[in-house]
């Protein structure tokens, strides 16, 4: 009997050895799983003081250099015998013409397109002005400025006599942004493009279709002169 005792004391003990195992195992292994998140948690957080930390030293570089290059503006203003009030508060490197809350970002390298673009239109080089403008819609065609650059090359393309491809220009202006700030613009520079081509009937419904969307814009008024001196029905 003590030894059938201490057998089935054996095997009974046997037993939960065998049964505790595997749960024993997967409570290692979950306390080396937990460690080693920890760890990572605390790698994470040192990471995040150190990025919070280049942020800071990062800020008050662009502060300081704000400040010294407008330091240098007023001192070049005052040597010049300029008004120094112009010279406004010190802007933070690379915040330099950033745009207002709410309005579409404008990337440096398409504002400097299309500022020179712009400008060669302004001087009179209307040809240059066309292949500027051109290049900025292939580059940026879908961005805050494409509006205003069709209806620059439009522009350019009219001063260089192109009254056709002036007018396809207009046109897809009108089609790309239908509800756009500039679409009075369009219309009005499309029905005078289209008068001068000899489609009076067509420019008629164009100044039409500009006071039905833009009734009391100052485009619309000029579309009313239009239409009297083309004798609009």
């Amino acid at each position: 009997m003590g030894a059938l005792m201490r057998a089935l004391a054996g095997a009974g003990l046997a037993s939960a050895i065998l049964a505790a195992g595997p749960a024993a195992a997967q409570q290692a292994a979950g306390g080396d799983a937990y460690a080693r998140i920890q760890k990572l948690e605390e790698e994470i957080r040192r990471l995040n003081g150190r990025v919070e930390l280049l942020e800071n030293q990062l800020r008050l570089i662009a502060e300081d250099g704000g400040r010294r290059l407008n330091d240098v503006e007023f001192r070049l203003t005052e040597l010049e015998g300029g008004d120094v009030s112009v010279v406004g508060d010190p802007i933070p490197l690379g915040r330099e013409g950033a745009a207002p809350a709410g309005a579409p970002a404008v990337a440096v390298t398409e504002q400097a397109a299309f500022d020179a673009a712009r400008a060669a239109l302004q001087e009179g080089d209307a040809a240059k002005a066309e292949a500027l403008l051109a290049a900025f819609l292939r580059d940026f065609g879908d961005g805050p400025l494409a509006d205003e650059a069709r209806l620059l090359l439009g522009r350019a393309q009219l001063a260089q006599n192109k009254l056709r491809p002036a007018a396809e220009t207009f046109l897809a202006a009108t089609t790309a942004a239908p509800d756009g700030p500039l679409v009075a613009e369009h219309l009005l520079e499309l029905g005078r493009t289209l008068a001068l081509l000899g489609q009076r009937d067509e420019a008629c419904l164009t100044f039409d279709e500009l006071l039905r969307r833009r009734p009391d814009s100052a485009p619309a008024e000029a579309a009313r002169k239009e239409r009297e001196g083309l004798g609009c029905p």
